[in-house]
């Protein structure tokens, strides 16, 4: 009895050990199982079965059976799901949509005489990287350096720089190094052009495009002096709503202080005619196919050099009802031949020349000694101004101009080689029609000075025309002494009058 009571003691103990052991806190080796995620949902399930069973059975027989029999089951399942859901794209939120851009502007023009400058660097947002890596100086012409770059604000910087001289080009560049605060760059690199003035504009400007020419249409005829070409300068003129129009253009300036050309522009900019010499004087001729809106640029070689230029254009009319026996020598491809007629006057040719339009005429240098061409122009000048020009055979390079305004117009001009040469006569002002009278010769180059009426006592006179003339008939007047023969011989062969 003794024994199975201890028996059942020691199974009792036991069974609550395990119990413990089975059923411990969650530190226990055989604790809960625990599975933790971005989600958190916490499941718990514990059960627990205890079976215990006890049969004794005592008899007076010496024969003692005693069963213990105890079944301890203990089921302990804790799950733990932890759902957390935190999402973070990294995207950055940019205040203006898009790259940045420059908004400031892409071209800069200093005033003359300025050697420094500050230019503000302006951007359409909050951008960063400004600086001399980003934003590069380079010198188009002359001489100047980039000094530095301040900070204004996120989209303003002030650009600073010196050693400028006047006509000089420089040429800022801002990179793709340049971002905003979502680091988007500049989408290609901007050039800012950044120029000295090196000239004192003329009243005209601003006239350097096409859209803002000065208009001149109603000025024919007349000069508009003291331009200043520093720049691209369009002049628009009105040609004569008739079916063909010549259109004449006259630009002068020193040549020498910087080249000009020009250029005839129909209404569309597309050119018609130019000018490009190396001389004095350009000068166009062109017949338009139609009336209407022209224009004239003028524009100085190599960039602005500020020489200056006078201008001058005229848009010429039809040929009136009757017209002279040279026509038509309306152009220089028509030119009426006078090679074989040195000190002849137009007059004793075929009659007097009329001035309706444009008349051309043919001449012949035979030689370097005879290199001196003389023409003499003789009208009423009071029945309408004519001029006449020189040409070289090119029928476009003007060597020499008459145009005093008085009745008698003369050329005195030693071309630089023998060959054909051309002179034009026309209308500068006042009515078409007025007639003329044309001589020419070309003389040698020794003919002297002295009063062609009088004995001068050395070769030559003074009025080359009469000079010429009588030397033709008489080379003693020339080559040794002009005396009272030759003096007389003004009158008596018709070269001129003496008072």
């Amino acid at each position: 009895m003794t024994k199975r009571l201890l028996l059942g003691v020691l199974m009792a103990t036991l069974s609550l050990g395990l119990m413990q052991l089975g059923c411990g806190d969650d530190s226990s080796p055989l604790g809960p199982s625990d599975t933790d995620s971005d989600s958190d949902s916490d499941s718990d399930s514990d059960s627990d079965s205890d079976t215990d069973s006890d049969t004794d059975s005592d008899t007076d027989s010496d024969t003692d059976s005693d069963t213990d029999s105890d079944t301890d089951s203990d089921t302990d399942s804790d799950t733990d799901t932890d759902t957390n859901t935190d999402t973070d794209t990294g995207a950055c939120i940019d205040p203006v949509a898009g790259d940045p851009t420059v908004t400031s502007s892409l071209t800069v023009l200093l005033a003359q005489d300025t050697t420094s400058d500050t230019y503000t660097l302006t951007f359409s947002e909050d951008v960063f990287n400004v600086d001399t890596t980003t934003v590069t100086w380079a010198v188009t012409t002359g001489s100047g350096t980039l000094d530095s770059i301040t900070p204004v604000s996120a989209t303003e910087y002030t650009v600073a720089f010196s050693g400028l001289a006047n006509l000089d080009s420089y040429t800022l560049s801002v990179g793709t190094g340049v971002e905003d605060t979502c680091e988007n760059a500049l989408a290609a690199i901007v050039d800012i052009v950044i120029t000295v003035d090196g000239c004192t504009d003329d009243a005209n400007e601003d006239n350097d495009t096409l859209a803002t020419a000065t208009d001149i249409g109603t000025d024919e005829l007349t000069w508009f002096n003291g331009m200043v070409a520093d720049d691209s300068d369009y002049w628009e003129i009105d040609a004569n709503p008739s079916t063909f129009t010549n259109i004449l253009i006259d630009v002068q300036f020193t040549h020498a202080s910087g080249d000009i050309n020009v250029e005839l522009l129909n209404s569309t900019g597309t050119v018609l005619a130019s000018s490009t010499s190396a001389t004095d004087d350009e000068y166009i001729d062109f017949v338009v196919p139609a009336g209407g809106a022209y224009f004239i640029h003028v524009f100085p070689v190599g960039g602005g050099n500020c020489n200056t230029y006078d201008l001058w254009w005229d848009d010429i009319e039809p040929p009136g009802p009757a017209d002279d026996n040279y026509e038509e020598n309306d152009t220089c491809a028509a030119a009426f031949d006078l090679t074989s007629d040195e000190t002849v006057w137009l007059s004793d040719i075929d009659g007097l020349g009329i001035s309706w339009d444009e008349d051309w005429y043919e001449i012949y240098v035979t030689g370097l000694s005879w290199a001196r061409v003389i023409a003499h122009l003789d009208f009423a000048h009071a029945s309408g101004d004519v001029n006449m020009r020189l040409f070289a055979s090119d029928c476009t390079t003007s060597l020499d101009l008459a145009g005093t305004g008085t009745d008698d117009e003369h050329i005195d001009f030693t071309v630089s080689a023998a060959g054909t040469y051309y002179l034009r006569v026309y209308t500068w002002s006042g009515t078409d029609g007025n007639t003329y009278d044309l001589w020419w010769d070309d003389v040698s180059t020794t003919i002297g000075n002295g009063d062609c009426c009088t004995a001068n006592g050395s070769p030559g006179c003074t009025m080359t025309w009469l000079e010429a003339c009588v030397c033709q008939v008489d080379s003693f007047c020339c080559t040794t002494t002009w005396d009272s023969i030759c003096a007389s011989k003004v009158t008596s062969e018709g070269c001129g009058t003496c008072p």
